[in-house]
């Protein structure tokens, strides 16, 4: 039984990390809405997918977005799960 639930949770884990990280492409998209984004990667809402994406990368949605582009290396290098 411990075992199907630690299975279970790594499933979890898995699927929530490949969301986030489909998230943080979409959001390179200048275009993008994090509301858009939310949807487009199963979230309910913005407010559940800032919550998710700030738990495991350390920082919103919206910061991830300001240092993506810039080059200056803010919202790259936090890997998924960092925050675990």
């Amino acid at each position: 039984m411990a075992y199907a639930i630690v299975y279970a949770m790594d499933q979890l884990a898995f699927l929530t990390g490949w969301r986030l990280a489909l998230a943080a492409d979409l959001l390179r998209e200048p275009d993008a809405t994090i509301g858009s984004v939310a949807r487009k990667v199963g979230y309910g809402s913005p407010f559940a997918l800032s919550a998710a994406f700030k738990r495991m990368r350390g920082v919103s949605p919206a910061e991830y977005r300001a240092g993506a582009g810039t080059g200056s290396g803010a919202g790259v290098g936090v890997g998924v799960g960092a925050a675990e």
